[in-house]
């Protein structure tokens, strides 16, 4: 995977991603609960409750930095130490937009349906330059299909990112013999999130061939670019003081494509582009801007308003005109296929889905739903991708597809939001009770419960009666190792405990079965 400059700690780099950096997380963990169970165990200090007390907080905050470095170090989302803290946007007095606000428009729809199959425009037609044809290399395999990548620096934008291109097994990058004309996807990352990260849970590789296999999906290469474009958090915009990202992507990546991989069509109905969360919402915005390069588009449980980057601090008019709703609803030249999927337990995705349908299309266009199960998470996505690839080949039925578009007034039947019990991931008693229990055990660490050993009480002849206490070596080791293991239960609790508050306040997963089918994706992570 290639990578961003690395910060350095002793003359080594420091990665938040791999088998080392989960090693080391598990080391250090181990040691710093062994410091906080000497402090729960101090005696005869004073001010003993305040250290005990000190080891577990020491002991807890230890904990829940631990899991947010292991499930980062398998996920990739920040591959260094610099990602981890992102720059502030930077101040500006007025969010200015460069690039178009509106797509092209026509209140004519004459022949509009034929537009479908119309050649993409001349200005991502492939160049013959060099800084248009960047050198691809394999790096891995998957069923058959072959991981190809390079870093890409836009002539015009001199944007420079990672791009990676999972291509099917009979793909070549010899030319001749000739070969079908391939289709291509883009497909865009949320934020926070990086290439490496979206096709490794999406096991990118593996279903896009087996979707060509099956006869679901025409011969088509998948492109996974890079949009963390200067440390903060990305535009897919052209904005005043921000990097052209539009531009890049919008232009310069599809040149570049066509530049370096001749077979791939030159028609905008087989350019799709693709996105999960916030580069669901950049994948529709995208396209439907920029219709005569990509002719359909997927949103993930994509956000319906600009939720992140600069565009995001935009003022009403600008935020407006950049609200896929809003966009959706103008009479466009150009026709667009759309697909949603989206969940009742992800409210704004939701909100743009059940929008959408009260929206009558024009003639070539097409609005579909894929009801989501469970909540704005890997493990949806994962499973849905299929069905996405599908739908995008148009070669074979898709099931559960939810036509939209009907009109303003019709009746649409969103999927019907989780509903657990009091145990529930969401439940508040739950919450409670695990909250009483993370008291209870801290305070009994903290005041001191009854460390095995045993005492003797010893008379000495006419002197004073006195209670000398006798640990034997065996007994400060069943002590010491059921102190470390209160500490290590407590500060797990405490971990669940803000992860249970933190997803009750956001939509990432709505029941138990959404985190063990999350914990799953972790596992098969390559």
């Amino acid at each position: 995977m290639t990578v961003e400059q690395p910060d350095y700690l002793l003359g080594r780099p420091i990665s938040l991603v791999g088998p080392n950096a989960i090693t080391l997380t598990l080391v250090s963990l181990a040691l710093v609960l062994v410091i906080a169970t000497f402090l729960v165990r101090v005696k005869h200090r004073r001010m003993a409750p305040v250290w005990r007390a000190g080891g577990v907080l020491l002991s807890s905050s230890a904990m829940i930095v631990a899991m947010v470095i292991m499930v980062n170090a398998a996920m990739g989302f920040y591959p260094m130490l610099d990602s981890l803290f992102p720059k502030a946007n930077k101040a500006v007095t007025e969010v200015k937009q460069l690039s178009p606000l509106q797509p092209p428009l026509t209140q004519n729809n004459e022949g509009r349906e034929a537009l479908k199959n119309e050649p993409q425009s001349a200005e991502v037609a492939p160049r013959n330059e060099p800084q248009w044809m960047p050198h691809f290399e394999q790096v891995e395999e998957a069923n058959g299909a072959k991981l190809l990548q390079t870093k890409f620096t836009g002539p015009i934008s001199q944007i420079s990112q990672e791009v990676d291109v999972w291509v099917p097994r009979e793909f070549s990058l010899d030319p001749n013999p000739p070969q079908p004309d391939y289709r291509v996807i883009i497909f865009l990352h949320g934020s926070p999130g990086n290439p490496f990260a979206s096709q490794a849970a999406l096991r990118a590789g593996e279903k896009l061939q087996a979707a060509i296999d099956q006869g679901k999906l025409p011969p088509t290469i998948m492109v996974f670019p890079g949009l963390n474009v200067d440390g903060q958090e990305p535009d897919c915009v052209n904005l005043v003081e921000r990097p052209a990202v539009e531009t890049w992507l919008a232009q310069e990546l599809p040149t570049m494509l066509h530049s370096v991989f001749p077979q791939i069509s030159a028609i905008r109905g087989d350019w799709n582009l693709t996105g999960v969360s916030a580069g669901g919402y950049c994948a529709v915005r995208t396209a439907l801007l920029h219709p005569q390069v990509f002719g359909s588009t997927a949103s993930l449980s994509g956000y319906n308003r600009p939720t992140v980057g600069l565009l995001s601090e935009a003022g009403v008019q600008l935020y407006n005109a950049n609200t896929l709703s809003n966009l959706i609803g103008l009479p466009r030249k150009y026709p667009t296929r759309i697909l949603f999927a989206s969940s009742a337990n992800d409210r704004d995705a939701d909100f743009l889905t059940v929008s959408t349908n009260q929206i009558s299309p024009l003639p070539g266009d097409e609005y579909a739903n894929l009801p989501l199960t469970g909540g704005h998470n890997w493990g949806a996505w994962n499973e849905v991708l299929p069905n996405v690839l599908s739908w995008i080949g148009e070669q074979s039925e898709v099931p559960h597809l939810q036509p939209l578009g009907k009109g303003i007034g019709a009746e649409f039947e969103p999927s019907q939001p989780t509903v657990e019990g009091w145990w529930g991931i969401k439940s508040w008693v739950l919450i409670s009770l695990v909250s009483i229990l993370v008291l209870a055990l801290g305070a009994g660490l903290v005041t001191r419960w009854t460390i095995p050993g045993r005492s003797v009480t010893a008379d000495a002849t006419n002197s004073p009666s006195f209670t000398l206490e006798v640990q034997t070596l065996r007994g400060r080791i069943i002590g010491y190792l059921l102190s470390l293991f209160l500490v290590t239960l407590t500060a797990s609790l405490v971990a669940l405990e803000a992860f249970l508050i933190f997803n009750a306040n956001l939509e990432f997963y709505a029941s138990w079965q959404d985190v063990i089918r999350e914990f799953t994706v972790f596992l098969t992570f390559d």
